[in-house]
C-alpha cells in the first residue's frame, strides 16, 4: 500500500504532516477554522493561505522569531531552491509543492 502522507519540500527538505506537533495542527484548524482534514486537502489543493501556515510553522521551528508575516513575505521559489530536474524526469517546481502522495491502485 502506497504512503499517503501529506509532505512538504522547502527548502531541499522534506516535512511529513505526521511529524508535526498535534500543538501545531491544532493551531492550523484554529487559524483556518477548519478540521484538519480540510486543511490538509486545502494545502494540497495548493491554497496559499495554508501553505503559508505550513511554511510558518516548518521555519519557526529552527527560527523562534519567524512570524506569519515573515511566510508571507515568501516567493513560490522557496519550493524550487534545490535541483532543476527531479529524479523521474518531472520539473522540480511541480515536484516541490506540497502535495498528498498520490496512491497507487
Amino acid at each position: 500500500m502506497a504512503d499517503d502522507t501529506m509532505t512538504f519540500r522547502l527548502e531541499g527538505r522534506e516535512y511529513r504532516v505526521d511529524d508535526f506537533e498535534l500543538g501545531e495542527l491544532e493551531w492550523l484548524e484554529t487559524e483556518l477554522d477548519m478540521p484538519f482534514d480540510q486543511v490538509a486537502e486545502l494545502a494540497a489543493s495548493g491554497s496559499i493561505r495554508a501553505i503559508v501556515r505550513f511554511i510558518y510553522l516548518i521555519k519557526k521551528r529552527d527560527s523562534p522569531g519567524f512570524t506569519l508575516n515573515d511566510a508571507r513575505k515568501l516567493k513560490l521559489a522557496i519550493f524550487n531552491e534545490d535541483d532543476d530536474q527531479a529524479s523521474d524526469g518531472e520539473t522540480a517546481a511541480a515536484k516541490k509543492r506540497p502535495t498528498k502522495a498520490a496512491k497507487s491502485g
